[in-house]
Order: structure tokens, then sequence, then C-alpha cells
């Protein structure tokens, strides 16, 4: 099991893979779409001039174990939204700056847009969750964990020589969410399997 490491957070290692968890290289970088029937939002759908950034649905802004999964399923809406656009903004406002996982996933985005290339493939799809309440410093805070999978991912850059290419593959995370006026934001993201 890799951990993550996250200094602000007392709670103990819990979080979510896939956008290169906290801590770890887990392959795809960015992809996931946490519906809880398997249902992935398509990284090349349509142009990403078309694409407008998901909303977050009311349920997941609610401190309460089913706002817990909405906002884990919004947070990969988001991801592949931003993989698909190449514009990382929205996952960054939903994480701590704190959590390393969710920091590497945008760099990995932004990384590609400044080398000009694109994302094809790897939307990531979110199966089961779980929810446990943990008390931090009076509030509560969720760890969600989930199993995810992902088909082959391709990133492209100008010319062949620094394209990435991604297997794929399914896994376990679990998110540490911390509650916020708006409603969560991910404090920490943990790889499990």
């Amino acid at each position: 099991m890799r951990r993550t490491s996250v200094a602000a957070v007392a709670v103990g290692a819990l979080v979510v893979g896939g956008v290169s968890g906290c801590g770890g290289d887990p392959k795809p970088k960015f992809a996931h779409s946490a519906d809880p029937s398997p249902s992935a939002v398509s990284s090349s759908a349509a142009p990403a001039d078309d694409l407008a950034p998901p909303e977050m649905p009311e349920a997941a802004k609610a401190h309460t174990v089913a706002g817990a999964k909405a906002f884990v399923r919004y947070f990969w809406r988001a991801a592949n939204y931003a993989q698909t656009t190449l514009d990382a903004s929205l996952v960054a406002s939903l994480a701590s700056e704190n959590c390393t996982g969710c920091t590497g996933g945008v760099e990995f985005v932004e990384r590609v847009k400044k080398g000009r290339g694109t994302i094809r493939g790897g939307a990531i799809t979110v199966g089961r969750e779980t929810v446990r309440r943990l008390d931090v410093a009076g509030q509560v805070w969720m760890a969600v964990t989930y199993s995810w999978s992902s088909p082959r991912q391709v990133v492209d850059f100008p010319g062949t020589k620094k394209d990435e290419v991604y297997s794929g593959g399914r896994g376990t995370n679990r998110f540490t969410l911390q509650p916020v006026a708006s409603g969560w934001r991910v404090a920490l993201w943990e790889t499990l399997k």
C-alpha cells in the first residue's frame, strides 16, 4: 500500500489515487468519473472549446455520507474535464494545496498543455464507494474509499519522441475530505491498490 503524506492533515492516511496519487505515480494520470454505475466522461467526446466545466451538484455540497460520495464523483468529472480541455483550474479549486496527489495531477495537465500536447482516453470510472466518518479537531471529515478503472491513455506531444502511453487498469483509492463552506475539499489522496 502506498501512503500519501500531507503535513497539514492530522488524520490517518486516506485518499484517492488516479491523478497521480499523493506520492506515487499510478497510471493513468487524470481520469476518473465517479458514478456508482460504471460510466465515464470521454476524453475525446467533443472539441475542448465546446465543453463547459461540470457544475457541482447540490448533493456534493452536503456534509453527509451521501454528500461525500457525490463530491468524489464530481471531483472525477472535473478531472476528466481537465484532461479533455487541459484546464485543471477546477480540480485545483477542489483540493487542498497540501494534497500532493491533486497537485501532481494539476501539474501533469499543465505540463501537457505547456508542451502543446493532447490527452486521449483514460477516463476513469469510479465504482463502489464506502465512507467512514472521521473526527478531526471537532469537525466531521469523511474518508471515501472507492474502486476505479480506466482504459488506455495516450498523451500525444508534437512529434513522436515525447509521447506517453498508459495501459489503463483498475485499483482502489481513498480521499480524505475536509468540510468547507462550498462543500468539501480533498485534503489527502491515498492509493491503496
